[in-house]
Protein backbone atom coordinates (compact mmCIF):
# COMPACT_ATOMS: atom_id res chain seq x y z
CA UNK A 1 0.00 0.00 0.00
CA UNK A 2 3.10 2.24 0.04
CA UNK A 3 2.36 3.31 3.61
CA UNK A 4 5.39 4.45 5.59
CA UNK A 5 4.72 4.12 9.33
CA UNK A 6 7.95 5.06 11.10
CA UNK A 7 6.72 3.92 14.52
CA UNK A 8 5.74 0.51 13.16
CA UNK A 9 9.05 0.09 11.32
CA UNK A 10 11.01 0.98 14.47
CA UNK A 11 9.05 -1.62 16.37
CA UNK A 12 9.50 -4.18 13.59
CA UNK A 13 13.25 -3.59 13.46
CA UNK A 14 13.51 -4.11 17.21
CA UNK A 15 11.54 -7.37 17.00
CA UNK A 16 13.75 -8.63 14.15
CA UNK A 17 16.91 -7.73 16.07
CA UNK A 18 15.64 -9.60 19.14
CA UNK A 19 14.48 -12.69 17.26
CA UNK A 20 16.62 -15.83 17.32
CA UNK A 21 18.70 -15.93 14.12
CA UNK A 22 17.93 -19.62 13.66
CA UNK A 23 14.32 -18.75 12.86
CA UNK A 24 15.23 -16.76 9.76
CA UNK A 25 15.08 -18.84 6.58
CA UNK A 26 16.10 -17.76 3.07
CA UNK A 27 12.53 -16.80 1.99
CA UNK A 28 11.96 -14.90 5.25
CA UNK A 29 15.16 -12.89 4.88
CA UNK A 30 14.28 -12.12 1.27
CA UNK A 31 10.77 -10.88 2.09
CA UNK A 32 11.91 -8.70 5.01
CA UNK A 33 14.71 -7.04 3.02
CA UNK A 34 12.41 -6.46 0.05
CA UNK A 35 9.91 -4.74 2.35
CA UNK A 36 12.51 -2.35 3.72
CA UNK A 37 13.91 -1.70 0.24
CA UNK A 38 10.48 -0.95 -1.22
CA UNK A 39 9.90 1.56 1.59
CA UNK A 40 13.41 3.01 0.99
CA UNK A 41 14.39 2.49 4.64
CA UNK A 42 18.15 1.95 5.07
CA UNK A 43 18.51 0.14 8.38
CA UNK A 44 22.15 -0.92 8.20
CA UNK A 45 22.24 -2.86 11.45
CA UNK A 46 19.18 -4.89 10.39
CA UNK A 47 20.61 -5.57 6.95
CA UNK A 48 23.96 -6.56 8.45
CA UNK A 49 22.30 -9.02 10.87
CA UNK A 50 20.09 -10.63 8.23
CA UNK A 51 22.87 -10.86 5.66
CA UNK A 52 25.17 -12.41 8.26
CA UNK A 53 22.48 -15.00 8.91
CA UNK A 54 22.04 -15.48 5.12
CA UNK A 55 25.71 -16.38 4.65
CA UNK A 56 25.40 -19.13 7.30
CA UNK A 57 22.59 -20.92 5.48
CA UNK A 58 23.22 -23.91 3.27
CA UNK A 59 23.42 -22.79 -0.35
CA UNK A 60 20.80 -25.42 -1.19
CA UNK A 61 18.22 -23.46 0.83
CA UNK A 62 18.17 -20.64 -1.73
CA UNK A 63 15.87 -20.32 -4.72
CA UNK A 64 16.33 -17.95 -7.65
CA UNK A 65 13.51 -15.72 -6.37
CA UNK A 66 14.86 -15.46 -2.82
CA UNK A 67 18.37 -14.73 -4.10
CA UNK A 68 16.98 -12.10 -6.43
CA UNK A 69 14.96 -10.56 -3.60
CA UNK A 70 17.94 -10.22 -1.26
CA UNK A 71 20.41 -8.89 -3.82
CA UNK A 72 17.96 -6.52 -5.54
CA UNK A 73 17.10 -5.06 -2.10
CA UNK A 74 20.76 -4.40 -1.37
CA UNK A 75 21.16 -2.88 -4.83
CA UNK A 76 18.11 -0.67 -4.40
CA UNK A 77 19.46 0.86 -1.19
CA UNK A 78 23.13 0.79 -2.33
CA UNK A 79 24.05 -1.49 0.58
CA UNK A 80 26.93 -3.90 0.06
CA UNK A 81 28.78 -6.24 2.37
CA UNK A 82 31.72 -7.98 0.69
CA UNK A 83 31.46 -11.24 2.62
CA UNK A 84 27.77 -11.61 1.68
CA UNK A 85 28.55 -10.66 -1.90
CA UNK A 86 31.22 -13.38 -2.09
CA UNK A 87 28.84 -15.95 -0.56
CA UNK A 88 26.09 -15.24 -3.09
CA UNK A 89 28.63 -15.37 -5.94
CA UNK A 90 29.18 -19.01 -5.00
CA UNK A 91 25.51 -19.73 -4.24
CA UNK A 92 24.11 -18.61 -7.61
CA UNK A 93 25.97 -21.21 -9.74
CA UNK A 94 24.76 -24.03 -7.46
CA UNK A 95 21.18 -23.60 -8.69
CA UNK A 96 20.47 -25.45 -11.93
CA UNK A 97 20.13 -23.13 -14.96
CA UNK A 98 16.67 -24.49 -15.82
CA UNK A 99 15.37 -23.48 -12.35
CA UNK A 100 15.75 -19.76 -13.14
CA UNK A 101 13.07 -17.75 -14.89
CA UNK A 102 13.90 -14.80 -17.14
CA UNK A 103 13.04 -12.18 -14.53
CA UNK A 104 15.17 -13.56 -11.68
CA UNK A 105 18.16 -14.24 -13.97
CA UNK A 106 18.00 -10.77 -15.51
CA UNK A 107 17.64 -9.10 -12.11
CA UNK A 108 20.68 -10.93 -10.70
CA UNK A 109 22.73 -9.87 -13.75
CA UNK A 110 21.61 -6.29 -13.15
CA UNK A 111 22.65 -6.40 -9.48
CA UNK A 112 26.10 -7.85 -10.20
CA UNK A 113 26.78 -5.37 -12.99
CA UNK A 114 25.98 -2.52 -10.58
CA UNK A 115 28.06 -3.92 -7.72
CA UNK A 116 31.07 -4.82 -9.83
CA UNK A 117 32.33 -2.51 -12.59
CA UNK A 118 35.08 -4.94 -13.67
CA UNK A 119 34.79 -8.58 -14.69
CA UNK A 120 36.40 -10.45 -11.74
CA UNK A 121 36.55 -14.28 -11.80
CA UNK A 122 33.60 -14.49 -9.36
CA UNK A 123 31.47 -12.12 -11.41
CA UNK A 124 32.44 -13.85 -14.65
CA UNK A 125 31.34 -17.20 -13.19
CA UNK A 126 27.98 -15.68 -12.20
CA UNK A 127 27.49 -14.15 -15.67
CA UNK A 128 28.34 -17.41 -17.43
CA UNK A 129 25.88 -19.37 -15.27
CA UNK A 130 23.05 -16.83 -15.60
CA UNK A 131 23.66 -16.68 -19.35
CA UNK A 132 23.07 -20.45 -19.50
CA UNK A 133 19.95 -19.95 -17.41
CA UNK A 134 18.54 -17.37 -19.83
CA UNK A 135 19.29 -19.62 -22.78
CA UNK A 136 17.10 -22.27 -21.12
CA UNK A 137 14.14 -19.85 -21.06
CA UNK A 138 11.63 -20.22 -23.88
CA UNK A 139 11.76 -17.29 -26.35
CA UNK A 140 8.01 -16.89 -25.78
CA UNK A 141 8.68 -16.00 -22.12
CA UNK A 142 11.23 -13.25 -22.90
CA UNK A 143 9.95 -9.68 -22.76
CA UNK A 144 11.50 -6.33 -23.63
CA UNK A 145 12.34 -5.63 -19.99
CA UNK A 146 14.36 -8.86 -19.76
CA UNK A 147 16.23 -8.07 -22.97
CA UNK A 148 17.00 -4.52 -21.83
CA UNK A 149 18.22 -5.50 -18.35
CA UNK A 150 20.30 -8.40 -19.67
CA UNK A 151 22.06 -6.50 -22.45
CA UNK A 152 22.71 -3.48 -20.23
CA UNK A 153 24.24 -5.70 -17.56
CA UNK A 154 26.64 -7.25 -20.06
CA UNK A 155 27.54 -3.81 -21.44
CA UNK A 156 28.38 -2.49 -17.94
CA UNK A 157 31.02 -5.15 -17.34
CA UNK A 158 32.13 -5.20 -21.00
CA UNK A 159 31.35 -8.88 -21.59
CA UNK A 160 30.22 -10.30 -24.94
CA UNK A 161 28.00 -13.38 -25.26
CA UNK A 162 26.97 -13.83 -28.93
CA UNK A 163 24.98 -17.00 -28.21
CA UNK A 164 22.86 -15.29 -25.56
CA UNK A 165 22.39 -12.18 -27.69
CA UNK A 166 21.15 -14.42 -30.50
CA UNK A 167 18.65 -15.86 -28.03
CA UNK A 168 17.57 -12.30 -27.20
CA UNK A 169 17.06 -11.65 -30.93
CA UNK A 170 14.82 -14.73 -31.18
CA UNK A 171 12.90 -13.44 -28.16
CA UNK A 172 12.37 -10.04 -29.78
CA UNK A 173 11.09 -11.69 -32.95
CA UNK A 174 8.76 -13.87 -30.83
CA UNK A 175 7.37 -10.75 -29.17
CA UNK A 176 6.50 -9.36 -32.60
CA UNK A 177 4.83 -12.65 -33.61
CA UNK A 178 2.79 -12.82 -30.40
CA UNK A 179 1.63 -9.23 -30.68
CA UNK A 180 0.73 -9.55 -34.36
CA UNK A 181 -1.71 -12.32 -33.43
CA UNK A 182 0.05 -15.13 -35.28
CA UNK A 183 0.61 -16.88 -31.96
CA UNK A 184 -1.58 -16.54 -28.89
CA UNK A 185 0.13 -17.19 -25.58
CA UNK A 186 -1.64 -16.55 -22.26
CA UNK A 187 1.71 -16.04 -20.51
CA UNK A 188 3.55 -14.28 -23.32
CA UNK A 189 4.06 -10.53 -23.76
CA UNK A 190 1.19 -8.28 -24.71
CA UNK A 191 1.05 -5.40 -27.17
CA UNK A 192 1.88 -3.12 -24.24
CA UNK A 193 5.30 -4.77 -24.06
CA UNK A 194 6.21 -3.31 -27.45
CA UNK A 195 5.30 0.17 -26.18
CA UNK A 196 8.06 0.05 -23.53
CA UNK A 197 10.13 2.99 -24.74
CA UNK A 198 12.37 2.82 -21.67
CA UNK A 199 13.30 -0.79 -22.48
CA UNK A 200 13.94 -0.18 -26.18
CA UNK A 201 16.14 2.87 -25.51
CA UNK A 202 18.19 0.86 -23.01
CA UNK A 203 18.55 -1.97 -25.51
CA UNK A 204 19.87 0.47 -28.12
CA UNK A 205 22.36 1.89 -25.60
CA UNK A 206 23.61 -1.60 -24.80
CA UNK A 207 23.92 -2.46 -28.50
CA UNK A 208 26.19 0.57 -28.96
CA UNK A 209 28.33 -0.18 -25.87
CA UNK A 210 28.75 -3.82 -26.89
CA UNK A 211 29.45 -2.81 -30.51
CA UNK A 212 26.93 -5.34 -31.84
CA UNK A 213 26.88 -5.24 -35.66
CA UNK A 214 24.02 -7.71 -36.31
CA UNK A 215 22.13 -5.89 -39.06
CA UNK A 216 19.06 -8.08 -38.68
CA UNK A 217 18.88 -7.35 -34.95
CA UNK A 218 19.29 -3.62 -35.55
CA UNK A 219 16.57 -3.56 -38.23
CA UNK A 220 14.20 -5.43 -35.89
CA UNK A 221 14.87 -2.97 -33.07
CA UNK A 222 14.36 0.02 -35.37
CA UNK A 223 11.06 -1.41 -36.58
CA UNK A 224 9.83 -1.97 -33.01
CA UNK A 225 10.88 1.54 -31.94
CA UNK A 226 9.05 3.07 -34.92
CA UNK A 227 5.79 1.48 -33.75
CA UNK A 228 5.92 2.98 -30.26
CA UNK A 229 3.30 5.67 -29.71
CA UNK A 230 4.65 9.21 -29.54
CA UNK A 231 3.15 9.80 -26.09
CA UNK A 232 4.93 6.71 -24.72
CA UNK A 233 8.35 8.35 -25.07
CA UNK A 234 9.93 10.46 -22.33
CA UNK A 235 12.77 12.92 -22.74
CA UNK A 236 15.44 10.56 -21.35
CA UNK A 237 14.44 7.74 -23.68
CA UNK A 238 14.43 10.04 -26.72
CA UNK A 239 17.87 11.43 -25.84
CA UNK A 240 19.25 7.90 -25.37
CA UNK A 241 17.81 6.86 -28.72
CA UNK A 242 19.32 9.79 -30.64
CA UNK A 243 22.66 9.19 -28.90
CA UNK A 244 22.62 5.52 -29.94
CA UNK A 245 21.27 5.96 -33.47
CA UNK A 246 24.21 8.11 -34.61
CA UNK A 247 26.52 5.19 -33.73
CA UNK A 248 24.70 2.22 -35.30
CA UNK A 249 24.96 1.12 -38.91
CA UNK A 250 21.35 0.83 -40.06
CA UNK A 251 18.66 2.81 -41.85
CA UNK A 252 17.12 4.84 -39.02
CA UNK A 253 16.17 8.12 -40.74
CA UNK A 254 12.42 7.41 -40.42
CA UNK A 255 12.82 6.54 -36.75
CA UNK A 256 14.77 9.77 -36.16
CA UNK A 257 11.99 11.78 -37.83
CA UNK A 258 9.41 10.04 -35.64
CA UNK A 259 11.44 10.71 -32.49
CA UNK A 260 11.58 14.38 -33.45
CA UNK A 261 7.78 14.41 -33.42
CA UNK A 262 7.83 12.79 -29.96
CA UNK A 263 10.02 15.66 -28.71
CA UNK A 264 7.35 18.14 -29.79
CA UNK A 265 4.83 16.28 -27.61
CA UNK A 266 6.87 17.06 -24.49
CA UNK A 267 6.63 20.26 -22.37
CA UNK A 268 9.78 22.26 -23.11
CA UNK A 269 10.60 22.71 -19.39
CA UNK A 270 11.32 18.97 -19.18
CA UNK A 271 14.19 19.30 -21.66
CA UNK A 272 17.36 19.55 -19.60
CA UNK A 273 20.62 20.89 -21.11
CA UNK A 274 22.01 17.35 -21.49
CA UNK A 275 18.81 16.17 -23.19
CA UNK A 276 18.74 19.18 -25.54
CA UNK A 277 22.37 18.59 -26.53
CA UNK A 278 21.92 14.86 -27.21
CA UNK A 279 18.73 15.33 -29.24
CA UNK A 280 20.15 18.28 -31.17
CA UNK A 281 23.36 16.45 -32.03
CA UNK A 282 21.57 13.24 -32.99
CA UNK A 283 19.01 15.04 -35.16
CA UNK A 284 21.77 17.02 -36.90
CA UNK A 285 23.90 13.94 -37.57
CA UNK A 286 20.94 11.92 -38.86
CA UNK A 287 19.79 14.71 -41.19
CA UNK A 288 16.41 15.41 -39.59
CA UNK A 289 14.73 18.28 -41.50
CA UNK A 290 12.12 19.24 -38.89
CA UNK A 291 12.50 23.03 -38.58
CA UNK A 292 9.99 23.15 -35.71
CA UNK A 293 12.11 20.69 -33.71
CA UNK A 294 15.21 22.86 -34.10
CA UNK A 295 13.25 26.00 -33.26
CA UNK A 296 12.05 24.44 -29.99
CA UNK A 297 15.51 23.14 -29.08
CA UNK A 298 17.23 26.43 -29.98
CA UNK A 299 14.69 28.40 -27.93
CA UNK A 300 15.22 26.09 -24.96
CA UNK A 301 19.01 26.37 -25.22
CA UNK A 302 18.80 30.19 -25.28
CA UNK A 303 17.26 30.09 -21.80
CA UNK A 304 20.14 28.11 -20.31
CA UNK A 305 23.14 29.68 -18.60
CA UNK A 306 26.72 28.45 -18.31
CA UNK A 307 25.94 27.34 -14.74
CA UNK A 308 23.34 24.92 -16.13
CA UNK A 309 25.36 23.74 -19.12
CA UNK A 310 28.61 21.82 -18.77
CA UNK A 311 31.45 22.45 -21.21
CA UNK A 312 30.62 19.11 -22.84
CA UNK A 313 27.01 20.22 -23.43
CA UNK A 314 28.12 23.56 -24.88
CA UNK A 315 30.52 21.80 -27.25
CA UNK A 316 27.84 19.36 -28.35
CA UNK A 317 25.41 22.19 -29.14
CA UNK A 318 28.06 24.11 -31.11
CA UNK A 319 29.03 20.95 -33.00
CA UNK A 320 25.36 20.33 -33.84
CA UNK A 321 24.86 23.85 -35.19
CA UNK A 322 27.97 23.48 -37.33
CA UNK A 323 26.69 20.20 -38.80
CA UNK A 324 23.31 21.79 -39.56
CA UNK A 325 24.90 24.82 -41.22
CA UNK A 326 27.12 22.63 -43.42
CA UNK A 327 24.79 19.78 -44.33
CA UNK A 328 21.18 20.85 -43.95
CA UNK A 329 20.12 23.68 -46.28
CA UNK A 330 16.47 23.28 -45.25
CA UNK A 331 17.09 24.36 -41.65
CA UNK A 332 18.05 27.89 -40.67
CA UNK A 333 20.62 28.38 -37.90
CA UNK A 334 19.65 30.53 -34.93
CA UNK A 335 22.21 33.37 -34.91
CA UNK A 336 20.85 34.61 -31.56
CA UNK A 337 21.69 31.24 -30.03
CA UNK A 338 25.27 31.54 -31.28
CA UNK A 339 25.59 34.95 -29.64
CA UNK A 340 24.08 33.54 -26.43
CA UNK A 341 26.56 30.65 -26.41
CA UNK A 342 29.43 33.09 -26.99
CA UNK A 343 28.33 35.14 -23.99
CA UNK A 344 28.07 32.02 -21.80
CA UNK A 345 31.57 30.90 -22.80
CA UNK A 346 32.91 34.30 -21.79
CA UNK A 347 31.48 33.73 -18.30
CA UNK A 348 33.42 30.49 -17.78
CA UNK A 349 36.60 31.17 -15.74
CA UNK A 350 39.81 30.51 -17.72
CA UNK A 351 40.84 27.93 -15.13
CA UNK A 352 37.75 25.82 -16.00
CA UNK A 353 38.69 25.43 -19.68
CA UNK A 354 41.63 23.54 -21.14
CA UNK A 355 43.50 24.00 -24.43
CA UNK A 356 41.21 21.59 -26.28
CA UNK A 357 38.09 23.46 -25.18
CA UNK A 358 39.56 26.81 -26.24
CA UNK A 359 40.63 25.37 -29.61
CA UNK A 360 37.21 23.81 -30.22
CA UNK A 361 35.21 26.97 -29.45
CA UNK A 362 37.64 29.25 -31.26
CA UNK A 363 37.68 27.27 -34.51
CA UNK A 364 34.02 26.24 -34.71
CA UNK A 365 32.49 29.59 -33.72
CA UNK A 366 34.83 31.31 -36.18
CA UNK A 367 33.63 28.95 -38.93
CA UNK A 368 30.04 29.71 -37.93
CA UNK A 369 30.63 33.42 -38.49
CA UNK A 370 30.85 34.60 -34.89
CA UNK A 371 33.13 37.65 -34.73
CA UNK A 372 32.51 38.99 -31.23
CA UNK A 373 35.76 40.50 -29.98
CA UNK A 374 35.01 39.67 -26.33
CA UNK A 375 34.75 35.94 -27.12
CA UNK A 376 38.19 35.70 -28.73
CA UNK A 377 39.78 37.92 -26.08
CA UNK A 378 38.44 35.54 -23.45
CA UNK A 379 39.68 32.48 -25.33
CA UNK A 380 43.11 34.06 -25.76
CA UNK A 381 43.23 34.64 -21.99
CA UNK A 382 42.35 30.96 -21.50
CA UNK A 383 45.29 29.96 -23.71
CA UNK A 384 47.74 32.28 -21.95
CA UNK A 385 46.50 31.04 -18.56
CA UNK A 386 47.82 27.52 -19.29
CA UNK A 387 51.59 27.36 -18.60
CA UNK A 388 53.81 26.03 -21.38
CA UNK A 389 55.41 23.66 -18.91
CA UNK A 390 52.08 22.02 -18.13
CA UNK A 391 51.44 21.32 -21.79
CA UNK A 392 55.02 20.10 -22.21
CA UNK A 393 54.50 17.59 -19.39
CA UNK A 394 51.18 16.29 -20.70
CA UNK A 395 51.71 16.48 -24.49
CA UNK A 396 54.03 13.44 -24.83
CA UNK A 397 51.41 11.24 -23.15
CA UNK A 398 48.68 12.43 -25.50
CA UNK A 399 50.15 14.46 -28.38
CA UNK A 400 46.91 14.62 -30.39
CA UNK A 401 45.22 16.37 -27.45
CA UNK A 402 47.70 19.25 -27.56
CA UNK A 403 49.52 19.44 -30.89
CA UNK A 404 46.52 19.86 -33.20
CA UNK A 405 44.52 22.14 -30.85
CA UNK A 406 47.56 24.44 -30.63
CA UNK A 407 47.89 24.55 -34.43
CA UNK A 408 44.14 25.14 -34.78
CA UNK A 409 44.31 28.06 -32.34
CA UNK A 410 47.21 29.63 -34.23
CA UNK A 411 45.46 29.24 -37.57
CA UNK A 412 42.16 30.67 -36.29
CA UNK A 413 43.61 33.64 -34.43
CA UNK A 414 45.76 34.55 -37.43
CA UNK A 415 42.68 34.33 -39.70
CA UNK A 416 40.94 36.75 -37.31
CA UNK A 417 43.88 39.14 -37.83
CA UNK A 418 44.62 39.06 -34.11
CA UNK A 419 47.62 41.27 -33.28
CA UNK A 420 48.42 39.76 -29.86
CA UNK A 421 52.15 38.93 -30.20
CA UNK A 422 52.24 37.59 -26.64
CA UNK A 423 49.58 35.02 -27.58
CA UNK A 424 51.49 33.86 -30.67
CA UNK A 425 54.77 33.66 -28.76
CA UNK A 426 53.08 31.59 -26.04
CA UNK A 427 51.58 29.18 -28.59
CA UNK A 428 54.84 28.90 -30.57
CA UNK A 429 56.76 28.15 -27.35
CA UNK A 430 54.22 25.47 -26.43
CA UNK A 431 54.48 23.86 -29.86
CA UNK A 432 58.26 23.64 -29.60
CA UNK A 433 57.76 21.32 -26.62
CA UNK A 434 55.53 18.83 -28.45
CA UNK A 435 56.93 15.72 -30.21
CA UNK A 436 58.11 16.66 -33.73
CA UNK A 437 57.27 13.25 -35.23
CA UNK A 438 53.56 13.97 -34.76
CA UNK A 439 53.61 16.87 -37.24
CA UNK A 440 51.86 15.99 -40.51
CA UNK A 441 52.27 17.77 -43.83
CA UNK A 442 49.04 19.70 -43.37
CA UNK A 443 50.23 20.86 -39.93
CA UNK A 444 53.38 22.28 -41.54
CA UNK A 445 51.23 24.02 -44.16
CA UNK A 446 49.06 25.66 -41.48
CA UNK A 447 52.02 26.71 -39.32
CA UNK A 448 53.86 28.24 -42.27
CA UNK A 449 50.70 30.18 -43.20
CA UNK A 450 50.36 31.44 -39.63
CA UNK A 451 53.95 32.69 -39.50
CA UNK A 452 53.45 34.37 -42.86
CA UNK A 453 50.21 36.11 -41.77
CA UNK A 454 51.48 37.42 -38.43
CA UNK A 455 55.03 38.12 -39.60
CA UNK A 456 56.65 36.27 -36.70
CA UNK A 457 59.30 33.60 -37.26
CA UNK A 458 59.99 31.52 -34.17
CA UNK A 459 63.45 30.17 -34.97
CA UNK A 460 63.16 27.04 -32.80
CA UNK A 461 59.76 26.14 -34.20
CA UNK A 462 60.81 26.92 -37.77
CA UNK A 463 63.88 24.69 -37.38
CA UNK A 464 61.70 21.81 -36.13
CA UNK A 465 59.15 22.37 -38.92
CA UNK A 466 61.86 22.46 -41.56
CA UNK A 467 63.48 19.30 -40.17
CA UNK A 468 60.15 17.48 -40.12
CA UNK A 469 59.36 18.67 -43.66
CA UNK A 470 62.65 17.22 -44.92
CA UNK A 471 61.90 13.93 -43.12
CA UNK A 472 58.54 13.73 -44.89
CA UNK A 473 60.09 14.52 -48.27
CA UNK A 474 62.77 11.86 -47.74
CA UNK A 475 60.16 9.23 -46.85
CA UNK A 476 59.18 7.35 -49.99
CA UNK A 477 55.91 6.28 -48.39
CA UNK A 478 54.81 9.94 -48.30
CA UNK A 479 54.59 10.19 -52.10
CA UNK A 480 50.84 9.58 -52.16
CA UNK A 481 50.13 11.84 -49.17
CA UNK A 482 51.88 15.07 -50.21
CA UNK A 483 50.22 17.25 -52.83
CA UNK A 484 51.64 19.96 -55.06
CA UNK A 485 49.24 22.51 -53.53
CA UNK A 486 50.71 21.83 -50.05
CA UNK A 487 54.28 22.31 -51.25
CA UNK A 488 53.27 25.48 -53.11
CA UNK A 489 51.62 26.86 -49.99
CA UNK A 490 54.63 26.15 -47.75
CA UNK A 491 57.09 27.71 -50.21
CA UNK A 492 54.87 30.74 -50.69
CA UNK A 493 54.84 31.34 -46.92
CA UNK A 494 58.61 30.86 -46.64
CA UNK A 495 59.19 33.29 -49.52
CA UNK A 496 56.97 35.97 -47.98
CA UNK A 497 58.92 35.62 -44.73
CA UNK A 498 62.21 35.77 -46.67
CA UNK A 499 63.25 32.50 -45.07
CA UNK A 500 65.11 30.32 -47.58
CA UNK A 501 66.61 26.97 -46.66
CA UNK A 502 68.55 25.87 -49.74
CA UNK A 503 68.32 22.13 -49.02
CA UNK A 504 64.54 22.32 -48.47
CA UNK A 505 63.99 24.28 -51.69
CA UNK A 506 66.15 21.80 -53.61
CA UNK A 507 64.18 18.84 -52.23
CA UNK A 508 60.87 20.48 -53.10
CA UNK A 509 62.12 21.26 -56.61
CA UNK A 510 62.96 17.58 -57.10
CA UNK A 511 59.55 16.56 -55.71
CA UNK A 512 57.68 18.92 -58.05
CA UNK A 513 59.47 17.38 -61.02
CA UNK A 514 58.00 14.00 -60.05
CA UNK A 515 54.39 15.20 -60.40
CA UNK A 516 52.54 14.72 -63.65
CA UNK A 517 51.85 18.11 -65.32
CA UNK A 518 48.09 17.60 -65.01
CA UNK A 519 48.47 17.15 -61.22
CA UNK A 520 49.48 20.79 -60.77
CA UNK A 521 46.88 23.55 -60.99
CA UNK A 522 47.46 26.94 -62.60
CA UNK A 523 47.34 28.65 -59.21
CA UNK A 524 49.95 26.24 -57.77
CA UNK A 525 52.22 26.88 -60.76
CA UNK A 526 51.88 30.64 -60.27
CA UNK A 527 52.64 30.29 -56.56
CA UNK A 528 55.69 28.06 -57.16
CA UNK A 529 57.10 30.37 -59.83
CA UNK A 530 56.59 33.32 -57.52
CA UNK A 531 58.24 31.58 -54.53
CA UNK A 532 61.30 30.30 -56.38
CA UNK A 533 61.82 33.62 -58.19
CA UNK A 534 62.25 35.34 -54.80
CA UNK A 535 65.10 33.04 -53.75
CA UNK A 536 68.70 34.24 -53.33
CA UNK A 537 70.13 31.85 -55.93
CA UNK A 538 69.46 33.80 -59.14
CA UNK A 539 72.12 36.42 -58.51
CA UNK A 540 74.83 33.80 -58.11
CA UNK A 541 73.40 31.83 -61.04
CA UNK A 542 73.82 34.83 -63.35
CA UNK A 543 77.54 35.17 -62.59
CA UNK A 544 78.61 31.78 -61.25
CA UNK A 545 76.31 28.82 -62.00
CA UNK A 546 75.69 26.49 -59.07
CA UNK A 547 73.76 23.29 -58.42
CA UNK A 548 70.75 24.97 -56.79
CA UNK A 549 70.32 27.45 -59.61
CA UNK A 550 70.50 24.63 -62.14
CA UNK A 551 67.78 22.74 -60.28
CA UNK A 552 65.62 25.87 -60.20
CA UNK A 553 66.20 26.44 -63.93
CA UNK A 554 65.19 22.84 -64.62
CA UNK A 555 62.12 23.30 -62.42
CA UNK A 556 61.09 26.45 -64.34
CA UNK A 557 61.34 24.54 -67.59
CA UNK A 558 59.17 21.80 -66.15
CA UNK A 559 56.63 24.30 -64.78
CA UNK A 560 56.40 25.99 -68.17
CA UNK A 561 55.40 22.62 -69.63
CA UNK A 562 52.86 22.12 -66.81
CA UNK A 563 51.54 25.64 -67.40
CA UNK A 564 50.81 24.85 -71.05
CA UNK A 565 48.78 21.82 -69.94
CA UNK A 566 46.98 23.92 -67.32
CA UNK A 567 46.28 26.69 -69.85
CA UNK A 568 44.70 24.16 -72.15
CA UNK A 569 42.42 22.95 -69.30
CA UNK A 570 41.57 26.31 -67.66
CA UNK A 571 39.25 29.16 -68.51
CA UNK A 572 40.22 32.78 -69.13
CA UNK A 573 38.33 33.71 -65.96
CA UNK A 574 40.62 31.54 -63.79
CA UNK A 575 43.69 33.24 -65.30
CA UNK A 576 42.28 36.67 -64.47
CA UNK A 577 41.81 35.55 -60.87
CA UNK A 578 45.36 34.20 -60.67
CA UNK A 579 46.93 37.31 -62.17
CA UNK A 580 44.90 39.39 -59.73
CA UNK A 581 46.38 37.47 -56.75
CA UNK A 582 49.88 36.99 -58.24
CA UNK A 583 50.54 40.11 -60.38
CA UNK A 584 54.31 39.54 -60.25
Amino acid sequence: FNLLDREFLTCASRVIQETDEQLFTAPTISVILKGYANLAVRDFSLFRRLLRRATRLEVSSWTPMSLSGVLSSCNKLSIRFDDAFEYFSHAIPTIAPEDYNSQSAAMLLHVYSNFQSSLTPDVDRVFVHLSRALQCVSPADINMFTVAVTMNSFSKVGKQDPQLFQQMLVGIRQIEVNVSGAVKSPTGPSSQDLQDSHAISNIFSAVVKLNIQDRQLLDNLVMIAREIQLTSWNEIGIAQMFHALVKVDCDCKQLAERLSLAVLELPSHRLSPQVVALILYGAARLGVDNQLLYTVLFARARKMTHNQMSTRVLKMIVRSIKIISEQNSLVSVDRNLLQHISRQICLIPPSDLDIRDASFFCYNLFRLGVRGESLYLHLSSVVKFIPCGQMAAEAPRSPACYLHPLITLLSTFSSLDCQDRQLYTHLFSSLVLTPIQDLYMQDIVLLSQVMSRVGIVDEKLFSRMNSRLQDILCDGASRNHVHASQLACVLSSFARLQVFDVSTFEMIAEWINDFQPEEISVEDIASLLNSFSRGPWFGSYAHEPNQTAEKVQYLFAYLSEALQVAMHNSSLWSFKEIFHHHPD
